[in-house]
């Protein structure tokens, strides 16, 4: 699905009472506002004396004033009814920072149909909170219905009520209703008292799961208790080998995920107060292991709410293949459960994407009633994600100011919608010939961007390198190298084999946000190839 998103950043302190907030549109058209966000200690007070609907329609109508609703609505209407939205705190530490941080965001109300809905439960906009990562070390590649496999950890140890006052609760129930909610989808178990666990819900067997398991798993499921300490820190109840409570704290179970090399791309946390802004180990997941969707609790949350909201979300993941869409749908059902809000997606991601599900040209066609009847070879087929490591290559020079736009700019947005993306350098290995490296990074890349400047054009190894991927496509009859103008550059200078290919005109002064979203999409499918028609398909 190619929606339209809707950016919320609040960012700049401006006052000890007010924000900046950047809030930018994505769709068909594009757009920008910068508004204020206001809110005084009489504001923060006041959150607290009101009701949960209450409290998010007093956050909304604050944040939402004067143009940045107007821009709201507006957006939405451009939208053709369904539009993202995701929300991002990017304000420096602060005694008031933190507060604002600490606010119930997962409450917040839009205004809608001349009222004022829960954002969390309005599915005409899946809503996420972003959160970004400094880890650009750690890759997850796209994955498909094929690829899917979950590990699911339960923790009711014996001990949890006579010592820490928790309410145990029933393991092969929670398990026989996680099993459900995931169908065809294989599945592990960590668990006390299950027949056919694979080990006992302990961090140790966790990781030893996570690290020898092939092929990997591509989603975790946690069900145990959790809570927040002062400092805002995640606890979880699990189980030590005697089925005693082992408490873990959030920051240890991340430092020692680190060691795992292939992590879960989707990890549900069915734990109370597994999320918050002020430093919680949904938001911790991402910016450390820059896992690019984590499911979470903001609260306090009932075990009945939290194994049927599971139960609901992932036939529906299957279906469409987006987190945000799925959990705002599987949410629908249980709107009047007074924990139903507490439930928040955190994502390193704009889109959302989960699965790729799109068929293959050779799938259709296998699966048509009258595929026995057709003469078509496949050899040529467009290429499926998974025979390449990394989504694109960028081929760039590493000098100012083509550096700083590629690191700063392109690597960023293309990761941000879900693309693994390798730059000139990152596929190399030590003690190799650097021109047998490069064409082993254009290799296990489906396409090759050149970023075009005057740089690029007067650096030798660039040219070495898309002479190269133009060889192997016209080898293999495929279309593998895609121009990025990112300057201005006089067509007589260009090289015949660049003049000929259609180019991505990210400084066009117009279209350069709807080139930059063509690009996306792009990158998302197959390869093209050369048919014996002497055209190009996907």
């Amino acid at each position: 699905m190619s929606s339209s998103v809707f950016i919320i950043r609040i960012q700049d302190k401006q006052s000890e009472t007010a924000w900046k907030v950047h809030a930018e549109y994505r769709g068909d058209s594009t757009g920008e506002k910068n508004d204020i966000f206001e809110f005084s200690a009489e504001d923060f007070r006041h959150l607290n004396t009101l009701s949960t609907k209450d409290y998010g329609i007093y956050l909304g109508k604050a944040l939402f004033q004067n143009d940045l609703r107007e821009f709201f609505k507006s957006a939405f209407h451009s939208s053709q009814k369904l539009m993202k939205v995701t929300l991002s705190i990017d304000v420096e530490d602060s005694s008031n920072s933190d507060n604002l941080r600490a606010l119930h965001w997962e409450r917040l109300c839009v205004p809608m149909d001349q009222s004022w809905q829960y954002l969390p439960l309005e599915q005409r906009l899946p809503f996420s909170h972003h959160v970004s990562t400094a880890n650009l070390d750690r890759k997850y590649s796209p994955i498909q219905k094929d690829n899917l496999k979950a590990l699911v950890l339960v923790a009711s140890p014996e001990n949890l009520e006579t010592e820490y006052n928790l309410a145990s609760f029933d393991i092969e129930v929670t398990v026989a209703g996680i099993r459900s909610a995931f169908g065809d989808i294989p599945c592990d178990i960590l668990a006390n008292h299950i027949q056919d666990a694979i080990g006992l819900p302990t961090l140790k067997k966790l990781i030893e799961c996570l690290t020898n398991t092939n092929p990997p798993y591509t989603i975790l499921h946690i069900v145990s208790h959790g809570s927040i300490d002062q400092r805002g820190n995640t606890w979880l109840y699990w189980s030590n080998e005697a089925n005693q409570v082992e408490p873990i704290l959030g920051g240890d179970l991340i430092e020692k995920l680190c060691i795992v090399q292939n992590l879960p791309h989707l990890i549900f946390l069915c734990s109370c107060s597994s999320a918050n802004y002020c430093g919680g180990l949904a938001q911790g997941l991402i910016q450390t292991l820059a896992t690019p969707t984590v499911v979470a609790m903001t609260d306090s949350v009932t075990i009945k709410t939290a194994t049927e909201l599971a139960h609901n979300f992932y036939p529906r993941l299957l279906k469409s293949g987006e987190v945000d869409v799925a959990l705002q749908q599987a949410a629908a059902p249980l709107a009047e459960r007074h924990d139903i809000t507490i439930p928040a997606l955190f994502s390193s991601r704009l889109d959302n994407q989960f699965l790729f599900l799109s068929p293959s040209v050779k799938e259709i066609v296998d699966n048509s009633p009258n595929s026995k009847n057709l003469n078509i070879d496949h050899s040529q087929k467009s290429r499926d994600k998974r025979e390449f490591e990394y989504d694109a290559y960028i081929s760039y020079v590493d000098e100012e100011p083509d550096s700083t736009w590629v690191w700063n700019i392109l690597v960023p947005k293309l990761e941000d919608a879900g693309l693994k993306i390798a730059v000139s350098g990152d596929t190399d290995i030590a003690g190799v010939a650097k021109v047998v490296n490069i064409e082993r990074g254009l290799k296990l890349s489906r396409l090759t961007l050149v970023v075009l400047s005057a740089l690029y054009l007067a650096n030798t190894m660039g040219e070495f390198e898309n002479v190269m991927i133009q060889t192997i496509s016209i080898q293999e009859g495929t279309a593998r190298l895609v121009i990025i103008e990112k300057d201005a550059v006089d067509l007589p200078n260009l090289p015949y084999r660049l003049q000929q290919l259609t180019a991505v005109k990210l400084n066009h002064p117009h279209r350069a946000e709807r080139e930059f979203q063509k690009l996306i999409q792009q990158l998302k499918q197959p390869l093209p190839y050369r048919t014996s028609d002497g055209v190009y398909e996907i």
